[in-house]
């Protein structure tokens, strides 16, 4: 039995620290879930297209295939919708130690993919995009300056320095038309 009607703002992947005003969704009973559900296996099939104004997926989207996941989110925002992310950077140890991750990381450039539409994935507008370390929210002055310099941190000094915990990114809906008719498609340099 679901404990909440409202699906204006989803959580998924809750588990048992739901956002607060959110609908809750994780496979796993947790009080706090409103919804127990596989998006793993059965995605958001529950919810009608276009029908959510915010989700917020906090280190869900290692646990589950990317390209499906980020259709599903995409179908079920309203355009101008967004979507707030977060996943384990490639550097991370968290991202390959956790068995139940079948991507063990992500990269800032992660989210150029999502952004150009490359390889047809949905259409975004990145808003902002972070570097954190953990727990998020500490060494501010360091992030700031990663953050200024992502790629050359990435490149350089990410593995050298211990590894960087998580990227985080706020998406926007731009569209709702068919991926194959989208046109003007910026091609992600290597």
């Amino acid at each position: 039995m679901e404990k909440n009607q409202d699906f204006r703002k989803l959580d998924i992947g809750c588990g048992p620290n739901k956002r607060p005003g959110h609908y809750g969704i994780d496979r796993l009973d947790y009080p706090c879930v409103d919804k127990v559900w596989d998006v793993g296996e059965d995605g958001l099939r529950f919810l009608q297209d276009g029908c959510v104004d915010c989700v917020y997926a906090s280190h869900l989207l290692e646990h589950v295939p990317f390209v499906p996941m980020l259709r599903e989110i995409h179908r079920v925002l309203k355009v101008g919708g967004t979507a707030e992310i977060y996943v384990p950077h490639g550097s991370s140890v968290a991202g390959y130690a956790d068995p139940t991750h079948i991507r063990p990381g992500y990269a800032f450039r992660t989210w150029d993919y999502v952004e150009s539409g490359a390889y047809d994935l949905p259409a975004f507008r990145i808003v902002w995009r972070r570097l954190y370390f953990k727990p998020r929210g500490h060494h501010e002055w360091f992030t700031w300056v990663i953050n200024h310099f992502p790629r050359f941190f990435e490149r350089h000094l990410a593995n050298a320095m211990g590894g960087c915990h998580e990227v985080g990114a706020l998406m926007e809906k731009v569209d709702d038309l068919p991926l194959s008719t989208r046109e003007g498609r910026i091609e992600v340099r290597h």
